[in-house]
């Protein structure tokens, strides 16, 4: 009786363990789900490829030559698109930057609201709000407006 009770506690530990440990490799994972997938999609997608070639060669010269296709298809390309958007990004990120900074941008809220036809501490709860929330305020404005470029881009 007393071995089947510590049994017991046992195999609760071990399940415990596997579910922190799978907890721990999601945690772990998950900068890079989206490569991970991208990965499986390709994996996916060139299967078929693979298969009749390892039936007309070896696995291992069809092995290399998937790489080799695979690589100069698919990941040489989506690189460049990768290197050349994140270049424009950059641009883009840095003339925002010189054309708006955020001193100029308190003095352009502050001149909106003492225009407003608000009560004083409305205007106060306003100014104060903004002035709290300006940075996040001027990034969510600066990726809208990045957003708003790459959509006409395309």
């Amino acid at each position: 009786m007393a071995e089947s009770v510590n049994n017991r506690h046992g195999n609760g530990l071990v399940l415990i363990l596997l579910a922190l440990s799978i907890l721990a490799i999601v945690w772990l994972f998950t900068p890079f789900i989206a490569y991970l997938f991208l990965s499986l999609l390709i994996c996916i997608s060139t299967f078929g490829s693979f298969n009749r070639l390892a039936h007309k060669r070896s696995k291992n010269v069809a092995a290399l030559m998937m790489t080799i296709t695979v690589t100069i298809l698919l990941i040489l390309p989506l690189g460049y698109i990768l290197l050349v958007s994140g270049i424009e990004t950059t641009a883009l990120i840095n003339k925002l930057q010189s054309d708006f900074q955020l001193s100029e941008i308190s003095r352009i809220t502050d001149e909106i609201v003492m225009s407003l036809p608000l009560t004083d501490s409305i205007r106060e709860f306003l100014d104060s709000s903004l002035r709290n929330n300006l940075e996040s305020i001027a990034v969510k404005v600066t990726s809208l407006l990045l957003l708003y470029r790459w959509s006409n881009l395309y």
